[in-house]
């Protein structure tokens, strides 16, 4: 080996895998045994063909460095192509809220479900919950809160409901709603009247309008 240094002090041939095989492989011990001349001789000869085994070497090196490469751009068009689908469920989840809009107390819950038949009122819990999961990534209080099922069995309205008001306790963006957000979230919500309704004013309104205009006029 100091022979193959002296000859070439700053090839790069020498890599520690290279003198980890040529020390294990018991190499140099063979060589060791050598005559000086023979010894000179065989190295000489390896140092013949050593640019052959270096384009062989940069040769695997560079499949190396394309495979990784490939691989990469591969993990990349995947990432890609789940956060497209994370994004279209997520959009999804928020389209099924409808015009329910995030319940953030335990009051809008009961008003979101009152006069609802059973199965209309699930699906809306429904939607709630997998909205706190999927979109908001809310942390679960306890194991079966984004259940919806048990054993095999469906849960019923009232424990879907308790896990929602759990979940909305848990919130620590839950609780009293600033005015802003308050008159955003229920306040500014149009909705359509199925009758006439008289103001204070003598006005009279109808068809479609906001909440906020008919608890103005009443007032």
């Amino acid at each position: 080996m100091d022979y193959l240094y002296r000859r070439s002090p700053n090839t790069r041939f020498f890599r520690y895998d290279a003198i980890t095989c040529f020390v294990l492989n018991h190499v140099a011990e063979w060589l060791d045994g050598k005559s000086t001349r023979e010894r000179t001789l065989i190295l000489e000869k390896a140092l013949k063909g050593r640019n052959e085994i270096v384009r062989e070497e940069q040769k695997r090196a560079d499949q190396l460095g394309e495979a990784i490469v490939r691989k990469m751009e591969a993990e990349k068009v995947d990432y890609e192509r789940k956060v497209l689908r994370s994004d279209v469920r997520k959009s999804k989840i928020t389209q099924e809220l409808g015009t329910t809009g995030l319940l953030y107390t335990e009051s809008m819950i009961d008003c979101a479900i009152h006069g609802l038949r059973q199965s209309d009122a699930i699906n809306l819990i429904k939607g709630q919950l997998r909205y706190r999961k999927k979109v908001l990534g809310q942390v679960a209080t306890h194991r079966m809160s984004y259940r919806f099922s048990e054993g095999g069995v469906q849960l019923s309205l009232d424990t879907l409901v308790s896990h929602l008001k759990e979940l909305v306790g848990a919130d620590s963006t839950s609780g009293a709603l600033e005015e802003d957000d308050f008159r955003s979230f229920y306040l500014g919500r149009t909705c359509e009247l199925t009758c006439d309704i008289t103001l204070s004013d003598g006005n009279v309104i109808d068809g479609e309008c906001t909440i906020d205009n008919i608890i103005s006029g009443m007032l």
